[in-house]
């Protein structure tokens, strides 16, 4: 089998319909998944075999497609003799989300690695990662808060914040106006450090190893409906460091981020949020509000001057240079 370079992990699509197809291609695009490829069952040509790193076959002779496709490529290759009727809305987005989380999970552990462009140096100087999760107006909350931390924490911020991806690569320069706190965009290979925040693309999937480096995957979203997904972001986080983190709630729609926060609140993890009364939508605090396992809640600077109290700091902002 020939040796290609593929610059990005690419799907082939293989079914017996053009209507499956499309539905198909629209499931991979929701994901920002490359398609490498897509044939009629009863058109498929056997030397493309190894043109994409994963197969997707949906088709009544599934089994036969799997028997000459695994003959000619290494790749996974996932079978479904079809797909459920797109009007049973239930039973298809099952299907859906189920087949997503598989595509997704695969490619995602047999990407190649990408040479990070910053400093190869790897280590932790900080104590805990804490998790900013925030939606509808959460930059504003967010730009109060970081106003009142000290840079002197022994702490790494991640900050998850649902926005467009353009508008998530010009949050550092805002927020840098206001705080003490060295914000940046992740990138793939940077380290967190204390003192400092991270925000995480809103349309690639990012994990941090126990080194504190960033993984920053080049072609693999994160899982719908929600951009960054908050739950997979602390769960992402938790992985190395469920008994060094915690996570504050910010205003927001929806409860994104609940499940996996209060999961982790109920083993001890720290959990906070913003007031109800503060934000601008409260949905989000009001999710973990509700479980009982929130610890501290309060306006944004109030919640900046319990986390000082809570490491020891003592922190006098400077005024804004704003004009």
């Amino acid at each position: 089998m020939d040796q290609r370079v593929k610059l990005k992990q690419s799907v082939g699509l293989i079914a017996d319909t053009m209507d499956i197809l499309h539905q198909l291609r629209l499931m991979l695009d929701s994901v920002h998944v490359p398609i490498a490829c897509a044939f009629r069952a009863e058109s498929y040509v056997s030397p493309l075999a190894d043109t994409a790193d994963l197969w997707l076959v949906v088709s009544e002779d599934a089994a036969d497609i799997f028997d000459k496709l695994s003959d000619e490529t290494d790749s996974p290759i996932f079978l479904s003799d079809t797909v459920p009727d797109i009007t049973d809305k239930l039973h298809y987005e099952q299907w859906r989300q189920s087949m997503l989380d598989k595509v997704l999970e695969t490619l995602q552990a047999s990407a190649p690695p990408v040479v990070a462009e910053q400093s190869s140096s790897v280590g932790i100087d900080f104590r805990d990662v804490w998790v900013i999760a925030a939606s509808l107006g959460g930059p504003e909350a967010v730009k109060e808060f970081l106003a009142y931390v000290s840079p002197d924490l022994p702490v790494a911020f991640v900050y998850g914040q649902h926005i467009e991806a353009n508008f998530a690569e010009r949050l550092p320069d805002i927020l840098n106006k206001h705080s003490s706190i060295e914000t940046w965009y992740a990138e793939n290979g940077r380290v967190l450090h204390r003192g400092a925040l991270a925000v995480f693309p809103s349309h690639q999937l990012t994990s941090v190893d126990e080194n504190g480096q960033l993984n920053v995957a080049q072609t693999v979203s994160w899982q719908a409906p929600y951009t960054p997904n908050l739950n997979q972001m602390v769960q992402n986080i938790a992985r190395h460091f469920e008994h060094r983190m915690g996570v504050i709630v910010f205003s927001g729609m929806c409860d994104d981020g609940a499940s996996a926060s209060v999961q982790l609140a109920r083993k001890g993890m720290p959990l906070w949020a913003q007031e109800p009364e503060a934000c601008v939508c409260a949905s989000m605090p009001e999710a973990v509000i509700e479980s009982g396992f929130v610890g501290v809640t309060g306006t944004p600077m109030a919640l900046a001057e319990a986390l000082n109290t809570r490491y020891g700091c003592v922190f006098q902002p400077e005024e804004s240079n704003e004009e």
